[in-house]
């Protein structure tokens, strides 16, 4: 494996790419130039510094993230910044990306500050700007920060860190990609256009004959995700597909910790998270028009600290609410979950005439909810603490769990 050094260097120097004469990175011209030229299944070590780059807009032809790259920034030092697009006007944009039909397998990117510099965006500024969207087997991100994030682009959500997928083309799954230890704030709050999923791994698609590719094995740990002053809705993490894992987390100021409304999902375990500010712990909506479901979930040992902080007042405050209201639903959207050692508290007792449920499921079978704590209770409203089930819930088992108030329960 070929190995490749890029720093900052004074002047036009261009640079051979070895460890005594890098390549040059001073401009966003040259540092994309060096990496469009390094092949695939190369070490490329980028020095301390920011670092221009004029990224990825869907359908260019700039340089492109490739098969078997380890890309090695220097922790705290090393930042990649999106320039201003002065080119064509699309309405969205990478930092680090590709086309859904490029892959990256089996490359690795550690210790990168991505900067999408939305607010830098002055020649077209309605866009959605992104930090890393990769697709492929075997993706491993480690300590990577993304931060001025954020959409403009009315009707594209936006995804600061995207990885996984699957090759919808020859309708083959893709596995094994990693998010470890990664950071997503600091959005750009100022007219803000659609939403946000903060931190993203998994992937599947709904082919046209009817059959569905996923991702396997797909894992988000240890990280941290904050949507602080983020206007419109916003997701901590989600993953889909088959055997995700959620693990050891936390999740600031979004309005949902952990969301999926689209996909089908065959083991999932959501674990020792913290769910902080947020209205809706972990939150499923599959909605009339969704074809997902979730077989196979595991939620324990999570803390979920509810707040009016991040309120939609066209709703209530859940610890878990898993919704299937499909027009044509499977026989059941939710089948075999487990909650177990969870707590749901309120970090701030909201005003208003509003409710709280610690569980709701809708349209489930073989659910099983013990062990859990549950501290939401408000004297003014003595409805708000609800432990419920309700709607089409067939063989539930409800035990050892503890409220301030007494244990409520409604199946209709």
């Amino acid at each position: 494996m070929n190995t490749f050094y890029i720093t900052l260097r004074k002047g036009e120097i261009i640079g051979d790419g070895t460890k005594d004469n890098p390549f040059n990175g001073n401009t966003a011209e040259k540092f994309d130039s060096a990496l469009n030229n390094i092949p695939e299944n190369s070490i490329i070590n980028i020095g301390p510094g920011i670092f221009k780059t004029n990224g990825y807009i869907w359908g260019s032809k700039n340089w492109r993230p490739k098969e078997g790259w380890q890309v090695k920034g220097i922790a705290s030092k090393t930042v990649i910044q999106l320039t201003n697009n002065t080119g064509e006007n699309k309405p969205t944009r990478w930092v680090i990306g590709g086309d859904y039909n490029v892959y990256s397998h089996n490359s690795r990117w550690e210790n990168l500050i991505l900067d999408c510099n939305l607010n830098g965006q002055t020649t077209y500024p309605d866009v959605c700007n992104m930090g890393i969207v990769l697709a492929g087997n075997n993706i491993y991100l480690k300590n990577i920060k993304v931060i001025n994030w954020g959409s403009r682009s009315p009707g594209f959500e936006c995804f600061p860190i995207y990885v996984g997928g699957c090759n919808f083309v020859n309708k083959v799954n893709f596995s094994g990609c990693i998010v470890d230890s990664c950071i997503v704030n600091k959005p750009v709050i100022t007219n803000i256009k659609d939403g946000t999923t903060l931190i993203t791994c998994g992937g599947a698609y709904y082919n046209s004959d009817g059959t569905y590719n996923c991702h396997e094995n797909p894992i988000i740990k240890n990280c941290k995700s904050d949507a602080l002053g983020y206007p419109s809705y916003s997701h901590g993490f989600s993953s889909y597909g088959i055997n995700c894992l959620i693990s050891g987390n936390t999740s600031t100021n979004c309005e949902v910790g952990c969301y999926d409304d689209t996909y089908k999902t065959d083991g999932l375990k959501i674990t020792r998270n913290i769910f902080e500010n947020v209205q809706y712990g972990v939150y499923f909506n599959f909605h009339t028009n969704s074809r997902g479901s979730v077989d196979n979930g595991i939620f324990d040992k999570n803390a979920i600290k509810l707040s009016p902080k991040k309120h939609n007042p066209a709703d209530n405050y859940y610890g878990f609410k898993l919704l299937g209201q499909q027009t044509t639903p499977p026989p059941y959207t939710f089948n075999t979950i487990e909650c177990q050692n969870n707590q749901i508290s309120f970090v701030a007792v909201p005003t208003g005439n509003y409710l709280a449920y610690s569980f709701y499921f809708y349209n489930a079978k073989d659910i099983k909810i013990v062990n859990n704590i549950s501290n939401i209770y408000k004297d003014s409203n003595p409805n708000f603490n609800k432990q419920v089930i309700t709607g089409k819930v067939e063989n539930l088992f409800f035990d050892n769990n503890k409220s301030k108030t007494s244990t409520e329960i409604i199946i209709s």
